[in-house]
Protein backbone atom coordinates (compact mmCIF):
# COMPACT_ATOMS: atom_id res chain seq x y z
CA UNK A 1 0.00 0.00 0.00
CA UNK A 2 1.31 3.41 -0.92
CA UNK A 3 1.04 6.30 1.48
CA UNK A 4 0.73 9.86 0.23
CA UNK A 5 1.35 13.22 1.84
CA UNK A 6 -0.45 16.38 0.87
CA UNK A 7 1.73 19.38 -0.02
CA UNK A 8 0.26 22.81 -0.71
CA UNK A 9 1.44 24.17 -4.07
CA UNK A 10 1.97 27.56 -2.43
CA UNK A 11 3.96 26.20 0.51
CA UNK A 12 7.18 27.63 -0.92
CA UNK A 13 5.68 31.11 -0.50
CA UNK A 14 5.09 30.66 3.23
CA UNK A 15 7.71 32.77 5.08
CA UNK A 16 8.70 29.87 7.33
CA UNK A 17 9.27 27.53 4.39
CA UNK A 18 10.87 30.17 2.16
CA UNK A 19 13.43 30.99 4.85
CA UNK A 20 14.67 27.40 5.21
CA UNK A 21 18.10 26.34 4.06
CA UNK A 22 18.24 23.44 1.61
CA UNK A 23 19.18 21.07 4.46
CA UNK A 24 16.31 22.30 6.66
CA UNK A 25 13.83 22.00 3.80
CA UNK A 26 14.93 18.44 3.03
CA UNK A 27 14.74 17.57 6.72
CA UNK A 28 11.22 18.99 6.99
CA UNK A 29 9.95 17.09 3.93
CA UNK A 30 11.59 13.90 5.23
CA UNK A 31 9.98 14.41 8.65
CA UNK A 32 6.54 14.75 7.04
CA UNK A 33 7.09 11.58 5.00
CA UNK A 34 8.44 9.58 7.93
CA UNK A 35 5.76 10.64 10.39
CA UNK A 36 3.17 9.56 7.81
CA UNK A 37 4.69 6.07 7.71
CA UNK A 38 4.63 5.94 11.51
CA UNK A 39 0.87 6.69 11.39
CA UNK A 40 1.21 8.62 14.63
CA UNK A 41 -0.85 11.64 13.64
CA UNK A 42 2.20 13.86 13.20
CA UNK A 43 3.74 13.12 16.59
CA UNK A 44 7.20 11.89 17.62
CA UNK A 45 8.16 10.80 21.15
CA UNK A 46 10.82 13.52 21.47
CA UNK A 47 13.57 15.34 19.54
CA UNK A 48 15.88 12.35 19.75
CA UNK A 49 13.20 10.18 18.18
CA UNK A 50 12.82 12.62 15.27
CA UNK A 51 16.59 12.65 14.74
CA UNK A 52 16.80 8.85 14.82
CA UNK A 53 13.97 8.49 12.31
CA UNK A 54 15.36 10.96 9.74
CA UNK A 55 19.05 10.19 10.25
CA UNK A 56 22.00 12.01 11.77
CA UNK A 57 22.76 14.35 8.85
CA UNK A 58 19.21 15.70 8.49
CA UNK A 59 18.66 15.44 12.23
CA UNK A 60 20.93 18.45 12.73
CA UNK A 61 18.09 20.63 11.39
CA UNK A 62 15.51 19.49 13.97
CA UNK A 63 16.39 22.10 16.60
CA UNK A 64 16.09 24.88 14.00
CA UNK A 65 12.73 23.56 12.79
CA UNK A 66 11.46 23.72 16.38
CA UNK A 67 12.75 27.30 16.74
CA UNK A 68 11.16 28.33 13.43
CA UNK A 69 7.84 26.79 14.46
CA UNK A 70 7.46 24.06 11.84
CA UNK A 71 7.79 21.54 14.66
CA UNK A 72 6.14 22.07 18.03
CA UNK A 73 7.59 20.69 21.25
CA UNK A 74 5.26 20.08 24.17
CA UNK A 75 6.19 20.44 27.85
CA UNK A 76 6.45 16.65 28.05
CA UNK A 77 9.05 16.64 25.24
CA UNK A 78 6.72 15.28 22.58
CA UNK A 79 7.48 16.79 19.15
CA UNK A 80 4.67 17.31 16.63
CA UNK A 81 4.62 18.57 13.07
CA UNK A 82 2.80 21.91 13.33
CA UNK A 83 -0.65 21.89 11.68
CA UNK A 84 -0.16 18.25 10.60
CA UNK A 85 -3.82 17.26 10.92
CA UNK A 86 -4.85 20.34 8.97
CA UNK A 87 -3.02 19.16 5.84
CA UNK A 88 -2.71 15.39 6.13
CA UNK A 89 -5.59 13.00 5.64
CA UNK A 90 -7.01 11.18 8.63
CA UNK A 91 -5.49 7.66 8.53
CA UNK A 92 -8.90 6.14 9.31
CA UNK A 93 -10.74 7.97 6.54
CA UNK A 94 -10.05 5.26 3.94
CA UNK A 95 -11.60 2.52 6.03
CA UNK A 96 -14.54 4.75 6.97
CA UNK A 97 -15.14 5.65 3.32
CA UNK A 98 -14.97 2.00 2.27
CA UNK A 99 -17.45 1.03 5.01
CA UNK A 100 -19.85 3.75 3.83
CA UNK A 101 -19.52 2.60 0.21
CA UNK A 102 -20.19 -1.01 1.20
CA UNK A 103 -23.30 -0.02 3.16
CA UNK A 104 -24.66 2.15 0.34
CA UNK A 105 -23.74 -0.09 -2.56
CA UNK A 106 -26.53 -0.55 -5.05
CA UNK A 107 -28.76 2.25 -3.81
CA UNK A 108 -27.88 4.66 -6.59
CA UNK A 109 -28.20 3.18 -10.02
CA UNK A 110 -27.74 4.72 -13.41
CA UNK A 111 -29.45 2.94 -16.29
CA UNK A 112 -27.03 1.70 -18.88
CA UNK A 113 -27.60 2.46 -22.55
CA UNK A 114 -26.05 0.96 -25.59
CA UNK A 115 -24.37 3.28 -28.06
CA UNK A 116 -27.31 3.01 -30.43
CA UNK A 117 -29.72 4.12 -27.70
CA UNK A 118 -27.67 7.13 -26.64
CA UNK A 119 -28.54 10.50 -28.10
CA UNK A 120 -25.63 12.26 -29.77
CA UNK A 121 -24.17 15.15 -27.82
CA UNK A 122 -24.17 17.34 -30.92
CA UNK A 123 -26.18 17.21 -34.15
CA UNK A 124 -24.61 15.06 -36.80
CA UNK A 125 -23.71 16.94 -39.94
CA UNK A 126 -24.02 15.51 -43.37
CA UNK A 127 -21.03 15.61 -45.64
CA UNK A 128 -21.35 18.38 -48.21
CA UNK A 129 -21.83 17.18 -51.74
CA UNK A 130 -18.91 18.01 -53.96
CA UNK A 131 -19.78 18.84 -57.51
CA UNK A 132 -17.24 19.21 -60.23
CA UNK A 133 -17.61 21.29 -63.35
CA UNK A 134 -16.77 19.85 -66.64
CA UNK A 135 -14.75 22.13 -68.77
CA UNK A 136 -15.89 22.71 -72.35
Amino acid sequence: MSLWVKWDVNAHKDPKIAGLTDMQFRAFVTIIAEVKTLRSGGIFKNRLHVKQVIGARLGRAVDNLVEIGLLTEGQDGVVAVSNYSRYQVDPTSTSRQQKWRDQNRGEITVPEQSRTEQKPLYPLRQKPKITTRKSL
